[in-house]
């Protein structure tokens, strides 16, 4: 049962390449919408050790933010402030040695502490967290502080598109127990996008997308860790030698880095595509690196001095491992659940419903309690599955149990526990929840009966059950997909579709060709009609001419014949 409140990865349909409905689905980033942010009266939407991200605590969170501050110095904004007002620190001497006081409304702090860069030469003055006043405070400036100096600066209420950003600033500035940006570590991204479009003021929403994550591969370090402060290889140097995609890799640890922490930190700070952590649960240090045979490692650890096996570090299974050993599946969801002090408030101050899912099938009443005060809404939804009670009864065997002649028990043989005592009337018979037992004979004192799934019985129709089934059961195309008869209905329809469409296609096609080839024959077809007509219009005009040519040449003569 987790509570709180997930943004679940999803699946889609996959098809192959002539968009045939697969079997297997792909996996779909989880996402996760936050609704209106609304602090409670005295500002605050996130408790101290109220709200977790992935089982990773946050810090808490205010609507209070840096309105200004005396010039020369940066406030750390990813500072928490609890109240509104101005504060002040200020710089004393005592003794000859500079004291630190910050006024807060409501609160004075003393222990001020400086740190300077000595690359950058700025100086950070922090303080620590008092009575949850605020956390992270930290004060930037250049150059020095005397006796005398005071800072100021002003914290007020922020709303609308300042309150979005100052918790997407929070957000940001999460850490894991490793010092790591907690949302990159997670794979997660945050945007603001559009909320309610319904008003005439658009309101922005926080949107979280976390990728699909792919599979790890594990190995663990075991040996002699009582914690993580424990010191291996009896504080000696040695070398970690880790090959990672076939490339070798050699981490030294020094003699004052034989701790758990410091090996660890070596491995996360060599960048060799390996992640480690310490189980605090197991005492083991993990090896985690990505899952594929490309990407498989191996690692073996050898003293720097002697060159032998460090003693007080060992593999889960043997000294040589390697990651194709144990895999270990990275869930891709976003889980906000709570800490000590948090409830459901914490989240709807968020604008995020609070769930208690259960992934698995009940077989038990559960009751639900309601505590607090206020106002609130309460609703329920699952995921229905046919009921098999003869499954279900194949899974818990009985056995009925004479005292006496008219008198028998019904018994759990799992628990041994009396699920009835009742009296035998051989009328009836004996019924236990749709199980009816007829006896052919007078039952005595000391009789039993056992009842049980038959799961190795002959003859029974179970198996034609089952293939009859098949044929409403929706398993093609996934958990929502269809069953094999609403599969090949689709089937065949699509393939009607298809055939009506080549057909149709077909007829428009022959008419296309016939007009082309018209369109041809008017252009450079031989139109024997036409033939013959010029033939005959050719002809007569040969003998016009022809006729024109005997009359030219009749008045030729006439003319020469005069005298």
């Amino acid at each position: 049962v987790f509570y709180g409140i997930k943004g679940r990865q999803t699946t889609s349909p996959n098809y192959d390449v002539n968009n045939h409905l697969l079997l297997s689905n792909d996996p779909v980033s989880a996402k996760l919408r936050f609704g209106v942010i609304a602090p409670d009266s005295d500002g605050v939407i996130v408790k101290k050790n109220s709200l977790t991200l992935n089982s990773e605590p946050l810090k808490a969170l205010t609507h209070f933010g840096i309105s200004s501050v005396t010039s020369g110095y940066t406030i750390d904004a990813n500072a928490t402030f609890f109240n509104a007002g101005t504060s002040t620190i200020k710089v004393t001497s005592e003794d000859g040695v500079l004291k630190y006081q910050l006024n807060v409304p409501g609160a004075i702090i003393d222990g001020g502490v400086v740190s300077t860069d000595s690359a950058s030469g700025i100086s950070t003055l922090s303080f620590p967290d008092t009575d949850g006043k605020y956390s992270d405070f930290k004060i930037s400036y250049s150059g020095t502080l005397s006796a005398g100096d005071t800072i100021q600066f002003t914290t007020a209420a922020l709303s609308g598109d300042n309150l979005t950003d100052h918790v997407m600033s929070w957000l940001g500035s999460q850490r894991n127990a490793y010092g790591k940006g907690l949302l990159s570590s997670l794979g997660i991204t945050a945007q603001v996008v559009d909320g309610d479009k319904s008003t005439a003021v658009i309101e922005k929403r926080i949107e979280l997308t976390r990728a699909v994550q792919p599979d790890k591969e594990q190995i663990s370090l075991s040996g002699a860790f009582a914690a993580d402060s424990t010191t291996i290889n009896s504080g000696n140097a040695f070398n970690l030698n880790i090959k990672t995609a076939g490339i070798s890799h050699t981490i030294a640890i020094s003699a004052s880095n034989t701790k758990p922490t410091g090996v660890i930190n070596a491995i996360n700070s060599a960048n060799i595509g390996i992640e480690a952590s310490f189980d605090y649960v197991t005492k083991k240090i993990n090896l985690i690196g990505t899952a594929g045979k490309d990407n498989s490692f191996e690692l073996s650890v050898t003293d720097n001095s002697s060159g032998n096996t460090v003693s007080d570090l060992a593999f889960t299974g043997s000294q040589s491992a390697t990651s194709n050993n144990s895999k270990l599946a990275d869930p891709s969801d976003i889980l906000f659940g709570f800490g000590e002090q948090g409830s459901s408030l914490t989240l709807s101050r968020l604008g995020m419903r609070t769930s208690a899912y259960i992934d698995s099938s009940i077989k038990e009443d559960l009751l639900l309690f309601v505590t607090g005060t206020g106002t609130g809404k309460l609703n329920a939804k699952y995921d229905d599955e046919s009921f098999d009670s003869t499954a279900s009864l194949r899974k818990e065997p009985f056995e009925v149990t004479f005292n006496t002649a008219t008198d028998y028990v019904i018994k759990d043989v799992s628990s041994g526990t009396i699920l009835a005592s009742r009296k035998y009337d051989a009328r009836d018979g004996i019924n236990y929840q749709g199980v009816k037992l007829s006896l052919s004979a007078v039952p005595a004192a000391g009789d039993r009966f056992f009842v049980d799934g038959d799961d190795d019985g002959i003859g029974n129709n179970q198996n034609i059950l089952r293939l009859a089934e098949l044929d409403q059961k929706k398993f093609i195309g996934g958990e929502n997909g269809t069953s094999l008869s609403e599969t090949y209905g689709g089937t065949v329809t699509k393939i009607g579709n298809i055939a009506n469409q080549a057909n149709i296609s077909e007829q428009a096609l022959i008419i296309v060709n016939e007009q082309a080839i018209e369109k041809r024959d008017q252009i450079s077809g031989v139109s024997l009609d036409e033939e013959a007509a010029d033939l005959v219009r050719f002809q007569q005009a040969y003998q016009a001419s022809a006729r024109v040519m005997a009359v030219a040449n009749q008045l030729f003569d006439a003319i020469l014949q005069l005298r």
